[in-house]
């Protein structure tokens, strides 16, 4: 498995590097979520592990779910590496796609903790199968692979005001 240290190490540089991870996902995805937006309303959004951004800064898509600009997030992207406090922001809604499947096995309660505490809806995607890439030293980006059942029982460890799809 790798290191918590390594894996941030390559996540920089993946980010800096290549246009992966630029948010394709949420793009690709976005009448998907647009639903969930309007069934829920938010006035405040945060993308928690928005990768790049693109979404939003190119592609804008926050405009066509018409919602101001999210608050972005991502530890490895240096911009938007700062999570807001606990006791200083709270959202109507979190976004978390393509977030998951990356995180360290040991690290997913920890996570999975501050996204539902952030806000007051979570929407999920979740991959449940290996990446097409792979990092420096030969791991699959998606260190945290299950399949949709153990991420249901594991998201419903923190709550119920979610919605989650797989792919």
């Amino acid at each position: 498995m790798i290191s918590k240290e390594r894996l941030a190490k390559e996540y920089k540089w993946v980010h800096k590097n290549t246009t992966t991870m630029s948010g394709g996902t949420t793009v690709k995805n976005k009448d998907k979520i647009k639903t969930v937006i309007d069934k829920i309303n938010p006035i405040s959004v945060l993308d928690y592990g928005c990768g790049k951004g693109w979404q939003y800064t190119r592609n804008e898509i926050h405009k066509e779910w018409n919602i101001p600009m999210p608050t972005l997030y991502d530890p490895y992207v240096e911009e938007y590496s700062k999570l807001p406090t606990y006791s200083s922001k709270y959202f109507d809604m979190v976004l978390c796609v393509d977030v998951m499947e990356h995180i360290l096995p040991e690290e997913v309660d920890e996570v999975l903790h501050q996204v539902f505490f952030l806000g007051n809806f979570v929407y999920f995607h979740i991959d449940t199968k290996p990446a097409i890439k792979e990092f420096s030293c030969g791991t699959n980006f998606h260190i945290s692979l299950h399949d949709k059942d153990w991420w249901i029982n594991k998201l419903n460890e923190y709550g119920t005001n979610y919605h989650a799809d797989f792919e």
